[in-house]
């Protein structure tokens, strides 16, 4: 998860897990961009233990940066030479249940 707690600013986060073995992303991919809003937080990627009779290892990169643009630009995840996602979302979230785990969430509600 990642709380973006300034004001005016969007985060832009890149998590690359492609090295992982033997786990499943709540994305459907290992490598995942993402940028969430000023005040806001989101659940980037839920990694689970695919089969448990077997070890698991979890290899993560984690890059983040601040923007004034809610465009993620060039931390846009590539499959096959081609951009994958939104400006926002790299790559998409596939289905309304993902979309909802994954969707931002204000930080402070008035």
């Amino acid at each position: 998860m990642v709380d973006n707690v300034l004001e005016d600013l969007w985060v832009h986060v890149k998590v690359k897990c492609s090295n992982s073995v033997n786990v499943l992303s709540s994305r459907g991919t290992l490598d995942v961009a993402d940028s969430v809003p000023p005040l806001s937080r989101q659940i980037i990627m839920i990694l689970t233990h695919f089969e448990p009779t077997q070890t698991y290892i979890v290899h993560h990169e984690l890059l983040v940066r601040v923007s004034r643009s809610h465009a993620i630009g060039d931390f846009a995840v590539f499959r096959n030479g081609v951009r994958t996602g939104s400006e926002s979302h790299s790559p998409p979230f596939g289905c309304p249940s993902i979309e909802q785990l994954h969707s931002r969430k204000a930080l402070f509600y008035s």
